[in-house]
């Protein structure tokens, strides 16, 4: 069988700060998504 990745990045409480991402295996795209995902935790500050 075959897999891919489901990224979900969460605050503390476990609720979802970003929408869901399969996988993406371009550089930058997913440094972009891992960024949106930090300013999503911290704008709830």
């Amino acid at each position: 069988s075959n897999s891919q990745p489901l990224y979900v990045i969460v605050d503390a409480e476990g609720n979802v700060l970003i929408q869901p991402s399969g996988a993406d295996y371009n550089v930058n795209s997913y440094a972009a998504y891992l960024k949106s995902g930090i300013d999503a935790f911290n704008s709830k500050e």
